[in-house]
This record gives C-alpha cells, structure tokens and sequence, in this order.
C-alpha cells in the first residue's frame, strides 16, 4: 500500500515539474527582446599604424622671441604608433617618430642667435628620432573595445637629435655667376642632442591636434652666460596628426 501511494506521488511530483517547466519555456519563447543585454565588451586589442604629422614651433615669452621668430615652422614627422586597448574606455601606447623641428631666427636689430648678422633665409633645424609613451582615454559610452569616438593622449617623449643643421642663404648681386650663396653647419656645439617633454593630443582614432612642450633645455649652459648669452628655444610645439 505504501509503495502504490509513493509511486503516486512521485508521478504527480515529475508530472507538475515537467509541465511547469513546459509553461516556464513557453514564456521565454514568447518574449520580445528590445535590446542586447549580453555584455558586448571584445579581448584585449593591439593595433600597430603609421602616421605622418606636420607642425609649428611657437615663442611663447619675450626671452624666447629674442632667439627665434614668434612661429617658426614647417616641422614634419612620419612613424609608427602602437597601442593597447585594454578596458574599453583606456589604452596605453608607444611609438616611434622620424622629425624635424625647425627654429627660424628673427630678422631685425635684436637679432643675437647664433650671431647679429641677418640673413634673408636663416633657420637652425633639429632633426632624429623621439620615442614616446602615452596613455589614451576615450570619450565614449559603449562597451566594445573597438568602438571608435573623441579621445586624449597624455604623455611624454624624448628626442634624439642625431642630425641637426644651422642654414642661411643670400641673394648675390647681380653681377654674380650665382644666383643665391647658402651655407649649411653641422651639429652646432651649443645645442643639446638630447630633450625631453610632455605632449597632450585631442581628435578621433585618425586625426588629431596635439601639443608638445619640452621641459629640458635645448641650449648648453656654456652658452647662456657671456660672451653669447643665449636664452633657450622656444618649448612649445602645435600641430596636427594624421594616422594612415
């Protein structure tokens, strides 16, 4: 009797389950999603890219003014960008740059770097490689890694100056067999081959503005006291980015 009553309730017992499992099935089967609710962030991305950019060099104090023209420029870099998107608001990055920075010298009666002889061309250019590291932080909501929006770059670099030139050049008279004379010196004893400073970039994954201000001096101390009593170069450059 025992047996019969519990082989009754376990058929009822297996009997409610499976067609409360029926009805719960059937509920989620009937169920419109509005949206996606699974979690949509990708693994870790690396991305390696090439990138050209172009710039100025900008004076900012009255000392400053007194070695260089207020803008100086054209000033280019072409390299290689790497970075790693490891959250999907932040990724940190390197790269590698071939530059050129060109410094142009003022033109008029205050005229003393390197000398007070003017020139109708007259620019001291500092080109080599600087390698920078950076942290990236996007300005976007969604959870996919490799969503693309607004971003900012800070961080800091450091330049070698491995060929760097000091240039003028004339017109000749017209009675020369020349039209133009232009001078080329090499590696100047008053310049630092190495700097170092901070930069800041605003834009989108392929474009950007950005800004480096260099916080080591460029010109030797031997050189900032008499007889040549130099002031340090101008330390703020501005530009834009464009990755390929």
């Amino acid at each position: 009797m025992k047996n019969i009553i519990m082989i009754r309730f376990l058929s009822i017992l297996v009997f409610s389950l499976v067609t409360l499992s029926g009805l719960a099935q059937d509920t989620v089967f009937s169920t419109t999603v509005q949206q996606d609710t699974t979690d949509n962030v990708k693994p870790p991305t690396n991305t390696i890219k090439l990138f050209v950019e172009s710039s100025v060099i900008i004076a900012m104090t009255s000392a400053e003014q007194t070695m260089t023209k207020p803008v100086s420029g054209f000033n280019a870099g072409f390299g290689l960008t790497y970075y790693h998107r490891y959250a999907s608001m932040v990724a940190y990055g390197m790269e590698l740059v071939l530059k050129t920075r060109k410094y142009s010298m003022r033109n008029d009666s205050s005229k003393k770097f390197p000398d007070n002889t003017h020139h109708q061309k007259e620019f001291l250019s500092l080109s080599g490689f600087a390698l920078t590291i950076y942290h990236r932080f996007y300005f976007t909501g969604k959870k996919n890694k490799n969503a693309h929006g607004p971003l900012i770059d800070i961080g800091a670099y450091g330049m070698w100056g491995s060929f760097n030139v000091y240039y003028t050049r004339d017109d000749n008279p017209a009675n020369s067999l020349y039209k133009y004379t232009s001078i080329s010196k090499y590696n100047p004893k008053y310049v630092y081959p190495l700097d170092a400073g901070g930069l800041v970039r605003i834009g989108w994954e392929q474009i950007s503005i950005f800004a480096n201000y260099r916080l080591t001096d460029l010109i030797k101390p031997a050189y900032r006291q008499a007889p040549y009593a130099f002031n340090d170069l101008p330390r703020l450059e501005v530009g834009m980015r464009l990755v390929l």
